[in-house]
């Protein structure tokens, strides 16, 4: 089993897989440098295990403006449309840190053809997918309801890409749970369940 973990944050999502697959390898690619720290040191004895600083985004070789949520580290983002207008727009946010860019294409190219990409970057998802161009077996990213439209124009460009199957999920615990049942992106039937003024439902929507 070959991973990326796209917005590792604490390394939660990797653990669980080292778990289940004792042999696997995981590119852990962090934009924030206090975690990224962290994480090299947390797998420092695991070599299976590779940890890179970078911003993941359309473009490589950039220097992006990244907000740190300083109440909660895990919704930290560099999308403006989240610090400004998603249910945590009252938080606290840093002032942005610029943080070089990469895209999945060039992870692959430098890396290895994952089996599985996971993305959890808080409203960033729809410009990190952008950067893939080479469909991979499975893609798992996070939704929130008030990015419905940009949840809905990254499933359009999987669909551009190759990918014809979807699923979702309400949560992401546990994070090896994966559906059995997809679906045509005509049939999904996520979004007719979506306000999103509401602001309060997420989950991960997955694609193959």
């Amino acid at each position: 089993m070959k991973i990326f973990d796209i917005g590792t944050n604490h390394g939660h999502f990797t653990d669980e897989y080292i778990g289940l697959y004792p042999d696997i390898q995981v590119v852990c690619i962090e934009a924030n440098p206090t975690l990224c720290n962290h994480l090299v040191n947390k797998y420092k004895t695991q070599p299976n295990i590779n940890v890179y600083h970078y911003l993941v985004s359309q473009k490589s070789n950039e220097y992006v403006d990244f907000y740190i949520n300083n109440e909660c580290d895990g919704i930290s983002t560099a999308s403006t449309d989240w610090v400004d207008k998603s249910r945590f727009n009252n938080s606290k946010w840093s002032h942005p840190i610029q943080i070089e860019s990469i895209t999945i294409d060039d992870l692959i190219d430098s890396t290895f053809m994952p089996d599985m990409i996971k993305i959890d970057v808080e409203g960033y998802e729809n410009i990190v997918i952008k950067g893939l161009t080479k469909k991979v077996d499975l893609i798992q990213f996070e939704w929130a309801e008030e990015e419905m439209e940009s949840v809905k124009d990254t499933c359009e460009y999987l669909k551009s890409i190759g990918y014809t199957q979807f699923a979702y999920r309400f949560g992401d615990i546990p994070y090896s749970q994966i559906p059995t049942e997809y679906h045509t992106l005509e049939n999904l039937q996520l979004f007719e369940q979506l306000i999103p003024s509401r602001k309060d439902k997420w989950g991960m929507l997955y694609a193959k």
